[in-house]
């Protein structure tokens, strides 16, 4: 084994850091208020990021949200497990689940449970179809992992049914796990009506004894439909989108629209991938009367809500970690604003240093392209702290 001396320094990308620790910030800012306040207040949040705690409780038994806020002063001491985003929580932090171990210091009356936040395995720190906890050292693959935007757990690539070798385009929008494609057969019809790249993928899934779905195409904005022959009729249903496919797979409407993929004659659902939508695909989902009855069937109305999708989440987190910083910086201006004046003036000066010294530091090693190394980072806060005593 390698001396320490021996061993090579960790490395990292200057560009790579501050984006990580932006995006951070704006997953815990976007469904918080300010960093005290727990957001049970605030009932059943659409997004907000959650956290579990392993000190707290037996994660395999007992499944529990807390908020962002609670993490950092109620659980501040403690082994959380971060779960990123879920939609419509409400936080557990100090309720029954807790009961004689943690008691929420920010917002003490509270019902026993929330009964309407739905806890899937990620709460047991499992994650995928192989049910591996994350972070995990002993995987024999790619440890990262992908959110699906319907069910919202998290999936190793390699389990996700795509080919061998697939890798998700750079410019992707949200992906949609096989799992939940063959549980809302409006999905499959709508992803291989939207993308190419899944459509070759469903080939071998969709091929049947007298034809292939392939040989009809819907197109939502134009409202036809396109036969192989290149000839285009009148939709028969021009208030939904959906129709035609149903249509084609000799199914009703009402009977297609309370299908999954299993129920469907001559389709394979074994062989159906998982989905990485390109572009703002909700925008294109059917919004007829049945089919607003079927997303609220499926218990998935929130595709039709524009605010629901991260990408929304993390934009409002950048606007509101602008907002939260600034109201902070204030506050600790009001707080200098109170101290003997010597020791104001040493306060700020000292952070002012910190911070010119940090650009600077940073500036350079940009500039020059450099990667910058775990050594160099300690060396730079040694020497800083050795020039602030001098």
């Amino acid at each position: 084994m390698p001396s320490d001396s021996e061993e090579e320094d960790t490395v990292v990308k200057i560009e790579n850091v501050l984006q990580e620790i932006d995006e951070e910030d704006w997953i815990t800012m976007g469904g918080i208020d300010d960093r005290s306040t727990c957001t049970f207040t605030r009932g059943y949040v659409k997004r907000q990021a959650l956290y579990t705690c392993h000190t707290c409780l037996n994660i395999n038994q007992i499944k529990a949200a807390i908020c962002f806020p609670c993490a950092i002063v109620c659980h501040s001491d403690h082994d959380i497990v971060e779960l990123y985003t879920k939609r419509y929580f409400r936080c557990d932090c100090g309720n029954s689940k807790f009961a004689g171990v943690c008691n929420c210091l920010l917002w003490e009356e509270k019902d026993d449970e929330n009964d309407l936040n739905q806890y899937n395995d990620n709460f047991s720190n499992q994650y995928c179809t192989c049910q591996r906890p994350y972070p995990d050292p002993d995987y024999d693959g790619v440890e990262e992992m992908i959110q699906c935007g319907i069910c919202e757990n998290w999936f190793h690539l390699e389990h996700l049914n795509m080919d061998k070798g697939f890798q998700p385009p750079e410019d992707y929008n949200e992906m949609t796990c096989f799992m939940c494609i063959k549980k809302y057969a409006f999905l499959f019809m709508h992803a291989y009506d939207t993308e190419e790249t899944f459509r070759q993928s469903c080939h071998s899934a969709t091929c049947t004894k007298n034809n292939s779905l392939a040989e009809v195409i819907y197109t939502p904005d134009s409202k036809k439909l396109k036969k192989t022959g290149n000839e285009a009729t009148t939709h028969p249903e021009d208030d939904c989108r959906l129709f035609p496919w149903a249509s084609k797979m000799k199914k009703h409407a009402p009977e297609f629209r309370c299908s999954s993929l299993d129920s469907l004659d001559n389709l394979d659902p074994n062989l159906v991938p998982s989905v990485f939508w390109i572009s703002d695909w909700r925008s294109f989902l059917c919004r007829c009367e049945d089919c607003k009855k079927m997303y609220k069937h499926f218990k998935v109305e929130f595709l039709l809500d524009p605010e629901d999708s991260v990408s929304h989440y993390m934009q409002l987190g950048k606007q509101r970690t602008k907002s939260i910083n600034e109201e902070e910086k204030r506050t600790l201006n009001e707080a200098l604003a109170e101290l003997p004046h010597p020791v104001a003036v040493n306060f700020a000066t000292g952070f002012v240093r910190l911070k010119e010294a940090l650009e600077e530091f940073f500036t350079k090693k940009r500039d020059k392209n450099h990667i910058v190394t775990e050594s160099e980072v300690k060396a730079f806060f040694e020497d800083f702290r050795k020039r602030s005593q001098s």
